[in-house]
Parts: structure tokens; sequence; C-alpha cells
């Protein structure tokens, strides 16, 4: 295991790898930074523009670059291959998506509304050829999901904050 110390980083949910490059999400300052995966010092502003605050989870999918804006309520797309192109809006209409991955063709999200201090959360599929919601997974109480994965057998394991109140 290799470290590495970021500089202009400010905090995130968002960290993903690409083609040599790190893209690491500045949560306060609504950017994405690119870092050369073999020298740290190597970095740039791939994105500026999100507002503050709204930038969350991040994954790679073959030459794309997914990330869920909580506030705006939607998961954007890049495609790193023309790295000049501006994000696409790729899903909308999500209640503060959190998390989410991408697994044989379809994108999971995790999706929360504030009921008195917790979020009762939702994990909803998205059909990635046509953009489309199939179905809900199921509802829960959660407390701010934070992560979602899968062992590829029906088995999904979903991380939340747990507050004592």
């Amino acid at each position: 295991m290799s470290y590495s110390n970021f500089t202009n980083y400010n905090g995130s949910y968002g960290l993903a790898y690409y083609n040599g490059y790190i893209y690491a999400g500045s949560y306060t300052d609504g950017k994405i930074i690119q870092i050369q995966f073999n020298d740290s010092s190597v970095q740039s502003d791939f994105y500026v523009g999100f507002s503050s605050n709204d930038l969350g989870f991040m994954r790679v999918s073959g030459n794309y670059l997914y990330c869920s804006l909580q506030t705006s309520g939607k998961i954007v797309r890049f495609n790193l291959n023309i790295p000049s192109d501006p994000p696409v809006d790729f899903i909308t209409g999500l209640s503060s998506p959190k998390a989410f991955f991408i697994y044989d063709g379809y994108i999971y999200v995790t999706l929360s509304n504030a009921i008195n201090r917790y979020f009762i959360g939702n994990v909803s599929i998205f059909d990635i050829l046509i953009n489309s919601s199939t179905t809900y997974l199921g509802t829960a109480v959660l407390d701010t999901p934070r992560g979602i994965d899968t062992d590829g057998s029906y088995r999904y394991f979903i991380n939340f904050i747990s507050r004592n109140k």
C-alpha cells in the first residue's frame, strides 16, 4: 500500500482511479482534482463548477466518471476520453443521492429523505443504457447512508452513520 499527500484537497466522499490518474472530489470547493498516480505533485483542476457541499460519491465505469450531486439530486457523467466536455446530467430527480455502485449494466443508488432526525433510505436501480429506474430494492431507516456495494450474489452492503440520540 502506498500513501500520497494530496494538496488543494478539501474533503470529499469521492475518489476514483482511471488510466493513471486519481480523481478526488473537493466537497467544500465544488471541484474535481486530477492527480497523477505516480507523482502526486502533478495535480490540476479537472472540473470546477459544482455548488459547495454538493459533490458526493464518485465511480468510474468504462471511460466514464460518475458523480453524485447530493443537494442537486442527480448523478452526472463525464467522458474521461474527452476531458474538455462538461458533465452530462445522467440521472435527475433523485432524493439526496449519497452513494452508488455500478454492476452488470446497472447503477445502484442510495437515496434518502430527512424524517425527524433520521433519513429514510431507499436503494434504487437504474439501467445505465437507458437511464431509467427499474425498481427499489427496499426501504430501511438509515441515518445518512454513505456507501453501498454487493458481492454479486444479491447481497448488498450499505454503510451508514449511526448516531446515538
